[in-house]
């Protein structure tokens, strides 16, 4: 048996998981694989923003350069 939860989220939220849900599944399900799959992969997706970052830094490092020589 379950738990109940009571989860508030934005309607853009709740829009994605609309748009997630395959024919044969349930609003729960679809959130149970969604964590399923984030709890999997946190660490690439970890990863995946560690690099993000690190490529705005060095945006912001190569436009502040293009700006000092004009």
């Amino acid at each position: 048996m379950g738990r109940q939860h009571t989860m508030y989220m934005s309607d853009a939220t709740w829009n994605q998981l609309v748009l997630m849900i395959r024919a044969d599944e349930t609003m729960s399900s679809t959130i149970r694989r969604c964590i399923e799959i984030c709890s999997e992969n946190v660490g690439d997706f970890d990863i995946i923003k560690s690099k993000n970052d690190e490529i705005k830094r060095l945006e912001n490092m190569i436009a502040m350069l293009c700006e000092d020589e004009d």
